[in-house]
């Protein structure tokens, strides 16, 4: 239950934010806090800097980047694929991304 400027002030100390496609991993690519976003249902690549979406995670089912929208509105009436896009992004693909995130501003 914390404030937008709450949020940005604890993203912004934070080593590694991690996260779905919200406002909060805007926040963190606003602070420049390295990230790792997790994708499936949307594609970072319209939202996100390659520099900052260079450790995302993204489902590679066909489905992929369906926006909610294949078929129309699903996201009202549920996903037709059990939400496979993000059923199928693993713990270790995740892990390796977040090491990498890690590595990466341990060496600035």
């Amino acid at each position: 239950e914390l404030s937008v400027e709450d949020c940005f002030a604890v993203i912004a100390q934070a080593q590694l934010f991690i996260g779905i496609d919200s406002g909060l991993l805007h926040i963190a690519a606003a602070t420049r806090t390295p990230a790792v976003g997790i994708f499936g249902s949307t594609l970072p690549q319209f939202f996100y800097a390659a520099a900052v979406r260079e450790n995302f995670v993204q489902s590679r089912v066909e489905c992929a980047g369906c926006f909610h929208r294949k078929p129309r509105l699903h996201w009202l009436t549920g996903c037709p694929h059990d939400i496979r896009c993000m059923k199928t992004i693993g713990v270790p693909e995740v892990l390796a991304a977040c090491l990498a995130q890690v590595e990466a501003a341990n060496r600035q």
